[in-house]
């Protein structure tokens, strides 16, 4: 099953239409990569389409994104793996694929920067299997406070999503990156980018908990590329 679904994957350029929800033992890996300007970020797009379906046979991916606002000329990632083992082994896989280097060189060459981060989701947290097409994406992200714990963090955070009643699709906290275990991250889609289901639009009362605890909130809203899973 899981490989007829990866097979069609590549064939259509996505990434199947309906995915089984995540265990919490899975390890995801966040990439944002930055272009100089628009013309750069989107013969990077036309690139990417051509190359990723050999990356998406390796490993699969949630969602593939250009970030509208927030930031400009960015690609957001979400990649899932078993562990950091299999996540070597997929790179060492790629490394010998002479067609996937022949391809992703000239697509890597239109970023000029590249960032990555792993995570795992919260125990309260699922990655949802099925979304309707369609409607806007929002990532966003929090840095907590030095000396907010772990519990804390994993609190105000469900809290927050309760009360909002936002649409999450997952919530993650940081593992290995520049800001290891204080920093946490959480998927949104709405199809009314002007009802209380944006999250900059959520009730303010619902982000009381989460501002005592946090230094910075940064929300951006994001576009599907044609191949992301999440359209």
């Amino acid at each position: 099953m899981m490989l007829a679904r990866q097979c069609k994957r590549a064939v259509s350029l996505g990434l199947g239409a309906v995915r089984q929800a995540s265990t919490n033992s899975k390890l995801y890996e966040l990439r944002i990569y930055s272009a100089n300007n628009p013309v750069a970020l989107k013969k990077a797009l036309e690139l990417s389409a051509e190359a990723l379906p050999i990356r998406f046979a390796a490993s699969p991916a949630l969602g593939y994104f250009i970030s509208e606002i927030g930031a400009l000329n960015e690609t957001v990632h979400i990649w899932e793996y078993d562990g950091y083992n299999q996540r070597a082994g997929v790179r060492k896989q790629l490394a010998a694929d002479k067609e996937w280097l022949t391809k992703a060189g000239p697509m890597l060459e239109q970023f000029i920067k590249q960032e990555n981060l792993t995570m795992r989701l919260f125990p309260w947290s699922s990655v949802v299997a099925d979304v309707t097409p369609g409607g806007a994406y929002f990532l966003q992200s929090y840095t907590f406070k030095p000396d907010v714990s772990a519990k804390q963090i994993s609190a105000a955070l469900q809290k927050f999503i309760s009360d909002s009643k936002l649409t999450s699709l997952g919530a993650w906290q940081e593992e290995l990156g520049p800001n290891s275990h204080s920093n946490a991250y959480a998927v949104f889609h709405t199809s009314d980018l002007d009802s209380d289901q944006n999250p900059t639009l959520a009730s303010t009362d619902a982000y009381d908990t989460l501002r005592k605890v946090t230094s910075k909130i940064h929300t951006r809203l994001l576009t599907p590329a044609s191949f992301s899973d999440w359209k």
